[in-house]
């Protein structure tokens, strides 16, 4: 774990042209995805041919820096998301199996509960909680209750 989190901050800094954006500039942004990737390529294509149509703001060096750069981030955008994917594979995957005992264990307890099991129905009551709508829970229970006159 410890070599992990390592390269990972070795990894934050080989990267410190990357930045963060508020939900909020980020609705903002205009958006370069699949579907405007062509109207991108059109458009540099167009200035490359025509600059006399490419208005005197703006900076060609720096829009061409941009490119190259945006070229770049998706090579190591397109390793992460490996990564990432496979990292979030293993979490369900673990996830699954501590949630598969947990609810046998629930399911024996709600029995238990039933039978009458000395302190299995606080068990049950508690855990119940994470159900909010099955029928056999507290919360249920108690909104029955409180809707008959």
């Amino acid at each position: 774990m410890t070599d992990i989190l390592a390269a990972i901050a070795t990894l934050k800094q080989k990267l410190p042209f990357v930045i963060g954006l508020t939900n909020e500039q980020r609705q903002r942004m205009l958006k370069l995805g699949d579907k405007t990737a062509a109207f991108e390529e059109k458009s540099a294509t167009y200035m490359a041919n025509r600059p006399d149509l490419i208005p005197p703001y703006v900076d060609m060096i720096e829009l061409a820096k941009d490119r190259a750069a945006r070229a770049q981030v998706a090579v190591i955008k397109r390793a992460l998301a490996e990564i990432t994917q496979s990292v979030d594979d293993t979490d369900m995957q673990l996830a699954h199996e501590i949630l598969l005992p947990d609810m046998s264990f629930y399911h024996n307890v709600q029995l238990s509960a039933h039978n009458k099991v000395p302190g299995a129905q606080a068990i049950y009551d508690d855990l119940a909680e994470r159900f909010p709508g099955s029928k056999g829970s507290a919360a249920a229970k108690a909104a029955k209750a409180a809707k008959t006159p």
